[in-house]
């Protein structure tokens, strides 16, 4: 596709090495045809030469000549359980995000406290989705629509779709073969059972209906969801509620934050294996150094500062996609052959910051492990 102009980076066609696409039902597709781009920003982002990090993106091609595209990752060995290598797009993201961030300062002019207020979150964000609390939801399996709430005294269950549409109390739960089941869920299965019959598929998988049932909901309730709602159902479907029963309290909140930035300046020259296994090894006691009341606002409980941490990684992940959408916005103006208006589409949808996403990027969901990754709608 050639170079095109410098004000926005440079692309070049490389060999494509088998990589996996974020959105991988792009590559499942066998009537698309493709190629993978090499994006490299301009030389004055990284104020001097050339040095920085690439994006690789694949072009996918449809028979109409409209293309799509998507982030590319590598596979790593990491779940044990499965025995099998999975999908890995943490370079993307951390070729993405200091791209992002320099893009930001430039178009926005942010002062240092903003800039210095990025990049803890980003070690923020980093850190949140190593936490027990973060979870890999597919939404394969009946399991993935509730959140499990722990208390001492009792553990209850919510449905995630009691967030996202009006009707019966997820509280009654109804008696199935194997678990107790929402009413919702239970309508969720069969709305896309429905769906996926009048399409012709008269025996499908109960995955299969649960995603056309999600699709079917998605398209239902798109003009009625509020803003807040749509924020509460994401960070439900990204974050386990916290096993104590606090709310997160914006004072202590503010401590957590005010003190890990103290901590981080002081092992800002650590070597990387240090600061690795003080941030997030597995025997780190970054929360316990938290909580300590050595500053400001003495001792403060250890669930509480969990709980407050929950609270920022979520925030990080805003800050984050801020970044991320910065990157993809100069990844297609440095295209030679500008979008059309249906690619445009496509692409802000999939890679930019949508409000109907939480104000996030669809893209930074499905590089959370969940199953929107492989789930386009039932066509």
């Amino acid at each position: 596709m050639g170079s095109s102009s410098q004000d926005w980076g440079e692309i070049q066609r490389v060999d494509d090495t088998g990589g996996p696409s974020l959105f991988g039902w792009l590559d499942r597709d066998h009537s698309l045809k493709s190629e993978v781009l090499m994006w490299a920003h301009p030389s004055d982002l990284a104020r001097g030469p050339r040095v920085g990090p690439v994006i690789f993106m694949r072009c996918f091609v449809k028979e109409d000549g409209s293309r799509l595209f998507s982030p590319v990752g590598m596979m790593i060995q990491e779940d044990k359980r499965r025995n099998k290598p999975i999908p890995y797009f943490g370079l993307f993201l951390a070729s993405a995000w200091p791209c992002g961030i320099r893009i930001l300062e430039q178009e926005y002019k942010l002062d240092q406290d903003t800039i210095s207020t990025y990049s803890v979150m980003w070690l923020i964000f980093q850190r949140a989705r190593r936490m027990r609390q973060f979870l890999r939801r597919d939404f394969k399996w009946i399991s993935d629509f509730f959140l499990r709430k722990n208390s001492r005294e009792s553990a209850t269950e919510v449905d995630l779709l009691g967030w996202l549409e009006s009707g019966e109390d997820s509280s009654k739960m109804i008696e199935t073969g194997w678990r107790k089941v929402s009413p919702r869920i239970l309508t969720l299965v069969e709305r896309g059972l429905n769906l996926l019959q009048k399409l012709g598929n008269q025996d499908p998988s109960p995955e299969e209906c649960l995603k056309a049932g999600l699709w079917s909901l998605a398209a239902k309730e798109a003009d009625s969801l509020s803003p807040e709602k749509i924020g509460k159902a994401i960070r439900g479907a990204l974050f386990a509620p916290a096993e104590v029963s606090i709310e997160a309290n914006p004072h202590i909140k503010d401590l957590v934050l005010e003190r890990l930035c103290h901590a981080l300046k002081r092992h800002r020259e650590d070597p990387a294996d240090s600061f690795n296994t003080w941030f997030w090894g597995p025997s780190n006691t970054l929360f316990k150094q938290l909580a300590q009341g050595k500053r400001r606002g003495g001792d403060l409980d250890l669930g509480a500062v969990e709980v407050a941490f929950l609270d920022l990684g979520w925030d990080s992940h805003r800050y984050v996609a801020n970044c991320v959408s910065a990157t993809m916005q100069w990844f297609i103006n440095s295209l030679p052959i500008r979008l059309t208006a249906v690619e445009r589409m496509a692409f802000d949808q999939m890679n930019l910051l949508q409000p109907h996403w939480g104000n996030l990027c669809l893209l930074l969901l499905v590089n959370s492990g969940h199953g929107l990754s492989h789930f386009r709608g039932p066509t």
